[in-house]
């Protein structure tokens, strides 16, 4: 039996995060409460992306996630690390599974 685009999105979740299901609530946010971030927010969203033929084209992860750390980041002065700890726009579980629905995630 297929899985609906709700129960692909918490399956992926939880296996990435090791998180119970039961803490994929509609308004649980990825990086803040889920603390994924980063390649592995990325590469979960391509995963449910795969699983659900949902177009993500129009998805701009860095407005979201930030970049995996570097040497440089032990230098949070310059401008390239304050950039990369910006403040950044959150994804809510329900929000993801809503664009899963409706075969297409965009930035907002």
């Amino acid at each position: 039996m297929q899985k609906t685009p709700e129960e692909e999105v918490v399956s992926v979740l939880v296996r990435r995060t090791g998180l119970s299901p039961e803490r994929m609530t509609p308004e649980a946010r990825l990086v803040q409460d889920l603390g994924l971030d980063g390649d592995d927010a990325v590469d979960a969203l391509l995963e449910i992306s795969d699983k659900c033929s949902m177009d993500i084209s129009g998805f701009e992860p860095s407005l979201y996630f930030r970049s995996e750390p570097t040497l440089l980041s032990l230098f949070p002065f310059l401008p390239s690390q304050k950039k990369r700890a910006s403040p950044k726009q959150t994804l809510t579980v329900g929000e993801l599974t809503h664009a899963a629905r409706q075969g297409r995630l965009q930035s907002h």
